[in-house]
């Protein structure tokens, strides 16, 4: 297994900064994952400037006033690739506990789930009225994307849902559901994932899958005349020169 270096600082505003790399792959970039009481809660590359002129650095800033913690949480570290702990767990900053969510509870609603992966809906947490809740589409209940609900919505505020900015309007990307036949999609708030509005199974017509086997065949096609052209370049740069 790949040794894992690693520093890892925690802030008392939820900001966690630091460096990760594997000695043996220094230039590969790595993704961290941040774990509450063993579960994952968030997740960063580690591409911004770091040790050794290398691209190993990360910084993360958790929404502490989405969040709710046991009294005696922890928190960890792991590298995603290896699964390895980078850090011993550890107990959170008290500044933590101070800013959490005092309840839970969230309402919003998944107004569309189209056929081409576009998600629109609203989600909000009423005892935290200015927090603009972090949410994740699940495909198949593995993440697929997240966007924040922030967008202004005249329909919320005029039935009384605090400010009305709570609005999302994301699509997934196309690799997710491109060769499938059929997926589930579920929409949560993270990073507490509960789960709320409409769970719906897309399933894609003949006509959609034959144009991305198109789509893929033409993609392939292209490569292989770049690489036929490079290998005949090689081959001309190699050729002996001819006489006069």
């Amino acid at each position: 297994m790949s040794s894992i270096y690693s520093r890892v600082t925690v802030s008392k505003n939820g900001e966690i900064t630091g460096q990760m790399f594997a000695a043996d792959a220094p230039k590969i970039i790595r993704v961290l994952e941040i774990l509450l009481d063993d579960r994952v809660c968030a997740e960063t590359f580690c591409d911004l400037p770091g040790v050794n002129n290398g691209k190993n650095g990360f910084s993360i800033t958790l929404p502490l006033g989405q969040m709710r913690f046991a009294p005696n949480a922890r928190l960890s570290f792991r590298d995603k690739a290896t699964g390895h702990i980078l850090e011993r767990p550890q107990m959170l900053p008290p500044e933590w506990h101070a800013k959490q969510l005092p309840d839970p509870t969230i309402t919003g609603y998944v107004d569309q789930i189209s056929d081409e992966g576009r998600i629109t809906g609203w989600v909000w947490a009423p005892a935290a009225p200015r927090e603009r809740l972090l949410i994740t589409v699940m495909a198949d209940d593995k993440p697929a994307v997240s966007t924040i609900a922030c967008y202004d919505r005249g329909d919320l505020r005029d039935a009384g849902i605090g400010d009305g900015k709570y609005g999302f309007d994301c699509v997934l990307p196309w690799e997710i559901f491109a060769h499938q036949r059929q997926i589930r999609v579920s929409v949560r708030a993270t990073p507490l994932l509960v789960p709320f509005g409409k769970s719906v199974v897309l399933r894609r017509d003949q006509g959609a899958r034959l144009e991305d086997s198109l789509i893929a065949a033409e993609a392939e096609l292209n490569r292989t005349r770049a690489e036929l052209a490079y290998v005949c370049e090689q081959m001309r740069l190699k050729a002996p020169a001819r006489g006069p």
